[in-house]
């Protein structure tokens, strides 16, 4: 796929690959293994911030894939929850398999619900982070996935505007009229929708775009967080920072 991100291409045979399907079913223990490893490299976290994490990290991916497929092809993948599969990686960290979809007269929306709700109930009932907290997080994970796909593609605003129309659309449970992108100096921010509990770990603290943070420290935030740090890092190496889409900004 892309060097950097854990994510390969091929068939699932291999039964240490569990798709999303059963990841909600009878394979919930890798999940409860991540709750766990999230509590032990962020302390103090709560178990809503746990499944926060969680949801949010998959929701990424399974729009990283989705994305790609989508932007490449200029068609929507007839992708579901058995063409995504995770396994544990390094320090129960996630790596994901893709199984390539043909495409189909389907639209992304009811795609990416249909895939990910199972998933949700099963998180809602083990860590009571509730449906709609996780939708929000869903639709962050959309456009964060649509967007870092179209960076490296070199279609950002193709990526932008596919993402934002799913996330603003009422028809779907992720709808969210707060997710959205900032850009500041030619480089693409994510503005969170939802919030991934961060700041309930001992160390933890709002994220630069969070919801509960007031809108109008964002973009300073950002500048301080991330542009200050580029362009040390780039001056540091004596070349120039090149264009580049933060999705994330996770802490």
């Amino acid at each position: 796929m892309i060097p950097g991100w854990p994510i390969e291409i091929g068939p699932h045979d291999d039964p240490s690959w569990v798709d999303l399907e059963s990841l909600a079913t009878d394979r919930f223990a890798i999940a409860e293994a991540c709750f766990t490893a999230t509590a032990a490299s962020q302390p103090g976290i709560d178990r809503r911030g746990q499944g926060a994490f969680f949801i949010g990290g998959v929701a990424y991916y399974f729009a990283f894939v989705l994305a790609w497929q989508h932007l490449t092809t200029g068609a929507v993948p007839a992708f579901t929850a058995r063409h995504l599969a995770v396994r544990p990686g390094p320090d129960r960290t996630l790596l994901y398999r893709v199984r390539p979809a043909e495409a189909g007269a389907v639209a992304a929306g009811p795609l990416i619900e249909a895939a990910l709700a199972p998933l949700v109930e099963r998180v809602k009932q083990a860590t009571r982070l509730s449906d709609p907290a996780q939708w929000r997080l869903v639709a962050d994970g959309v456009v964060g996935g649509y967007l870092a796909v179209g960076q490296h593609l070199g279609q950002i605003e193709a990526a932008r505007s596919t993402a934002l129309a799913l996330v603003r659309d009422p028809r779907w449970r992720f709808f969210n009229g707060h997710t959205d992108v900032y850009e500041i100096e030619g480089q693409c921010f994510l503005k969170r929708g939802g919030c991934c509990r961060y700041y309930t770990a001992d160390a933890g603290s709002y994220c630069a775009t969070c919801i509960l943070r007031p809108p109008d420290q964002h973009i300073g935030e950002i500048r301080r967080r991330y542009l200050a740090a580029a362009e040390e890092c780039s001056t540091s190496a004596g070349g120039t920072a090149r264009r580049r889409t933060t999705a994330g900004l996770a802490r």
